[in-house]
């Protein structure tokens, strides 16, 4: 099976295993499609585990021609789901413009902090839902994603706000 690639030079990834989640990844070809699916029924037949198909997913990249993706649907039997925006509250799928990508984080970050009321805690009491909330919220994202500097700004700036 062949995989894909992040980002140019990086290694071929083929798939991904979480704890009941898998992700495969392929080119968009009926022949790799054929042995995918017979693999995964080979699987299912001695591990005694079955893929659940009103569970699973499938996801084109936007220049895979429509023909081949009903031909690719069709041997899977699974729907084309073009609305798999997040993974693990995770963008699956980064563009150029991550503003508009990581904007829920602000807006999350920004819930709660407007929610608090400043002048009920104490200076260590701020400090302590700084850094268990409004910083732990973005620190996920930042662990796999490299977030703007003006987002990082805005952030700061509502903690201070807070502060």
């Amino acid at each position: 099976m062949l995989g894909v690639r992040c980002c140019r030079g990086s290694p071929l990834i083929s798939h991904l295993f979480f704890t009941d989640d898998s992700i495969l990844f392929s080119k968009a070809f009926c022949g790799i499609s054929h042995h995918i699916r017979k693999l995964l029924g080979i699987y299912g037949r001695r591990s005694g585990q079955q893929v659940n198909l009103q569970k699973s997913c499938i996801t084109f990249c936007p220049n895979v021609a429509m023909d081949v993706r009903r031909d690719i649907q069709q041997i899977f039997e699974i729907k084309d789901h073009n609305t798999h925006d997040k993974y693990l509250g995770l963008p699956s799928f980064v563009v150029r413009n991550k503003r508009r990508i990581f904007n829920d984080i602000k807006e999350l970050v920004w819930k709660k902090v407007r929610g608090w009321k400043g002048n009920l805690f104490s200076f260590d009491g701020k400090e302590v839902l700084i850094k268990a909330v409004a910083q732990a919220i973005p620190s996920y994202s930042m662990s796999l994603f490299q977030l703007s500097v003006s987002l990082c700004n805005e952030l700061f700036a509502m903690a201070s706000k807070f502060w």
